[in-house]
């Protein structure tokens, strides 16, 4: 084994024609905090996909991979749009976690067939790979957003090195779930939400957290892919890039799905 400790093993596997892998690794740390949840919904068009990077603890992290998603399928169930459903079950998991030091952040993404609607908090990524390049379909919740920065600015928030502190401690996401002791500071839990529809040009999507994107750069991920074929190849070779090559040292959790209109397949 190398010196890194596996949670657990990529998995590939397909929905609706699209292949995809998921890849959870402790890494150097000493605990694992983030989770995760993929799978069919109401029917079989129909997927959802969450992924959450918890601070201050696992716990977060595990009610949100056990409840977001219930949450959500049933405003889905009771007639709710998907970007209201998404902020519901947000607000409902935040206002789970009552340890108020700990937190979450999430990226959450339902597939309906050609369709994705996504929502985020946090500085958990979703990104989009075609011809043209990488397309961002999140921003960052961290004081590096301006729009984020002067949000928590404008409620009383004290920045330092990058992190929101409060007393002796601090926090690098400006939204999350949980962390009720940020509350006062401009810490919300509200997701932004989008949709998009995939299309002919789009090669890849996938879903991380910030130890795959603070120790692999655009270019690195992009030709990665490019020597690539499957979703698995794929995946282990983002692991060996972030895990090895560039020596991350975070938690690392990410889902990979190669796109293609079924079609065309």
């Amino acid at each position: 084994m190398s010196w890194f400790s596996s949670l657990i093993k990529s998995k590939e596997r397909k929905f609706n024609g699209f292949e995809y892998a998921i890849v959870s690794e402790k890494s150097s740390r000493d605990d694992m905090e983030d989770a995760f949840y993929c799978s069919g919904t109401m029917n079989k068009n129909q997927f959802f996909v969450g992924i959450y990077d918890g601070h201050g603890g696992a716990l977060a992290a595990q009610i949100a991979k056990d409840k977001l998603h219930t949450y959500f399928v049933e405003q889905i169930k009771s007639g709710k749009e998907p970007n209201l459903a998404f902020h519901n079950a947000y607000q409902n998991v935040s206002g789970e976690i009552t340890n108020r030091f700990c937190g979450t952040t999430a990226a959450t993404v339902f597939f309906e067939g050609l369709i994705i609607n996504y929502a985020h908090v946090g500085d958990t990524r979703i990104i989009l790979i075609n011809q043209d390049g990488i397309k961002n379909l999140t921003i960052d919740h961290r004081v590096g957003n301006p729009v984020e920065e002067a949000r928590v600015f404008s409620l009383g928030a004290k920045i330092k090195d990058g992190y929101i502190s409060k007393g002796f401690t601090g926090i690098t996401p400006t939204r999350a779930l949980g962390d009720a002791f940020f509350a006062d500071v401009g810490i919300i839990s509200s997701p932004e939400t989008g949709e998009y529809t995939i299309a002919d040009k789009d090669k890849w999507l996938i879903i991380g957290t910030d130890g795959l994107f603070d120790f692999a750069t655009d270019e690195e991920i992009l030709q990665t892919l490019n020597n690539s074929k499957s979703a698995e190849e794929c995946a282990q070779a983002i692991k060996k890039l972030v895990l090895e090559k560039n020596e991350g040292d975070d938690n690392l959790t990410f889902f990979i799905m190669k796109l293609f209109k079924p079609e065309n397949k």
